[in-house]
């Protein structure tokens, strides 16, 4: 991890989930600070950056063929790639957009036997 330090802290902001692994890691393997810090600042600026820069080209676009005022543009197709990243994983998961219930935990979860010798 420490030889990949810059890849792993760019794909653990891109894909959902694996930021919290990635920076529990880094401590477990106490990665130095200096490094993990400035690549998670370079990694928040460059997705930031994306976002912004995806956001304001298809925001003109948008804003041109649509006639849709520039801002309400802009913030639409940032707006659209949040909600694939939450929904979409959700979706693939086969649980839907409210997630499974306890129920649906109880029928996953295999049944015990007690063991001998106790009350039922």
């Amino acid at each position: 991890l420490a030889r990949r330090l810059g890849a792993a802290m760019l794909l653990a902001r891109v894909v959902p989930g694996l930021r919290l692994a990635t920076y529990t890691a880094c401590g477990f393997l106490r990665i130095a600070f200096l490094p993990f810090g400035a690549w998670v600042v370079a990694a928040t600026s460059a997705w930031t950056l994306g976002l912004f820069a995806l956001g304001g080209t298809a925001g003109r676009a948008l804003a041109s063929s649509l006639g849709l005022p520039l801002p309400l543009a802009v913030a639409l197709p940032i707006v659209a790639v949040a909600l694939v990243l939450v929904v979409l994983p959700k979706l693939v998961q086969g649980e839907g957009a409210r997630g499974a219930t306890h129920a649906d935990l109880d029928r996953r979860r295999p049944r015990r036997e007690p063991a001998e010798g106790t009350p039922r």
